[in-house]
């Protein structure tokens, strides 16, 4: 063999090599993710549907499970699912669009497109909104206290009458953050009543068409066929499933429905933004977190919340309703995503989707410095309301040992005092310690669980 011939040979085999050995990683990483989600692998129960991305491209999609059992239909990675408060960042992304067209402002008064709400005692600002620290109480927990739940048919319209009913909200707007999905709710009119334009067509002409995200959209109109989508369950008395849907028509909370495959050309965007007038000052934007009143800083930007995870900065928002439940994760610094979907109420894509990034980045993890705790000046209540916050969300504990009178038992709410009607609803009397710090104010009363498996939109 001649010295050419020889170096070509020796070339080839070291590709070769490189080939085999990197596809053998990439078994072996696949996998163990594999093993993770094998729960699911099944032909008789919901599943999940996958995808991880590593410097843009998709390295691994996968089905586990069933999209329908009374059809057999499997999940695959175009399968479309319902995924809850994870489409908040889509509807904040709207908002920060016509931002960007100087049709509104970040400080504008709500009321100036939405004159039907109250003037409370501080404005509410579209900022307040979208950073939840705007007081309002929450929509969905209001309707089920009205006596309306997810089974019946409600529309945006009630959900803005019955917001606009309510008299007082939980705090001073930038005082404190609670998670609500009422403010998200309340941006869907004012994308309507500043575009001309419903959300689902606003996000449609200015997100989806542009990304090419087809099968993506706010279904606003619980009628509507939606191709290849899957059907949500919850665990049913004998060990079998019950199918779990929604006749509601209001979004903006939650309502869009999606595939992992398309959520990817979403999560590229934010690389390489194609939105708008272009360009990353729109998407710096959005992950910038707010600020309550007193300077401290949050870590909930634009319906997304800037974290970290094992030392690493994530990006990411959870979501679930009616058997839907997701999960979509970012660690920019590294390129990577994470993106599970699931047809369950009883799964946590959360905790799945930081398993496979602990097989993936385990190496990149930096130690995290906790601060020191300190010690802080407790006083016992004897009369709080039981209060029980949202899954995956931080709020204040109570803080007021000054209540007002109470109203009769059977008029309380676990909601507050809204005019209206209210669905009584008993609050026991608690002996706890909590933190003193904000004497003669009225106790938040709201931002409780009313169905914990429906929690977060």
């Amino acid at each position: 063999m001649s010295k050419k011939g020889l170096k070509l040979f020796m070339a080839v085999t070291a590709a070769l090599l490189v080939i085999f050995v990197f596809n053998g990683g990439a078994d072996e990483l696949t996998n163990k993710v594999d093993k993770i989600f094998s729960k699911w692998d099944s032909t008789v129960s919901p599943g999940v549907a996958l995808a991880i991305i590593k410097d843009g491209k998709i390295i691994y999609k996968r089905g586990y499970g069933m999209a329908n059992l009374d059809h057999n239909i499997p999940i695959t990675p175009k399968t479309v699912f319902r995924i809850g408060s994870t489409s908040k960042q889509f509807a904040a992304f709207c908002i920060a669009l016509l931002e960007e067209q100087g049709k509104i402002s970040f400080d504008d008064d709500i009321r100036k497109y939405l004159p039907e709400m109250p003037e409370y005692n501080y404005p509410i600002t579209i900022r307040h909104i979208i950073h939840h620290t705007s007081g309002l109480r929450d929509s969905d927990q209001l309707m089920a206290l009205a006596g309306r739940h997810f089974g019946d048919f409600i529309t945006q319209e009630d959900m803005l009458k019955i917001l606009a009913r309510q008299k007082e909200i939980n705090f001073n707007p930038g005082d404190e953050f609670l998670y609500s999905n009422a403010g998200y709710v309340l941006m869907v009119d004012i994308v309507k009543r500043v575009s001309g334009k419903s959300l689902r067509d606003f996000a449609e002409e200015n997100i989806f068409k542009p990304l090419n995200m087809t099968n993506t959209l706010f279904k606003d109109d619980h009628t509507m066929i939606i191709k290849n989508r899957a059907t949500g369950y919850s665990p049913g008395e004998n060990g079998d499933y019950r199918v779990h849907i929604s006749m509601g028509d209001y979004v903006g909370d939650g309502g869009l429905f999606t595939t992992v495959e398309e959520l990817y050309h979403w999560d590229q965007n934010f690389y390489n933004n194609k939105l708008g007038k272009g360009g990353q000052e729109l998407i710096e934007q959005v992950l910038t977190p707010g600020v309550l009143n007193n300077g401290n800083k949050l870590n909930y930007a634009f319906g997304l919340i800037v974290t970290k995870y094992n030392g690493l900065k994530l990006i990411r928002h959870a979501g679930g309703f009616v058997g839907f439940r997701a999960e979509m994760i970012r660690l920019p610094e590294h390129k990577f995503s994470v993106i599970c979907l699931a047809n369950m109420s009883t799964i946590s894509p959360q905790k799945l989707c930081n398993k496979v990034v602990d097989i993936y980045l385990a190496k990149y993890f930096k130690e995290e410095k906790k601060a020191p705790k300190l010690a802080a000046k407790t006083k016992p209540i004897e009369s709080a309301p039981t209060v029980v916050p949202y899954k995956l969300t931080r709020t204040s504990p109570i803080e007021n040992p000054s209540m007002p009178p109470k109203p009769p038992r059977d008029q309380r709410t676990r909601a507050g005092y809204f005019s209206g009607g209210v669905c009584p609803m008993v609050i026991p009397k608690v002996k706890r310690n909590t933190t003193v710090n904000r004497p003669k104010t009225k106790i938040r009363t709201s931002a409780m669980i009313i169905n914990t498996k429906h929690s977060s939109r």
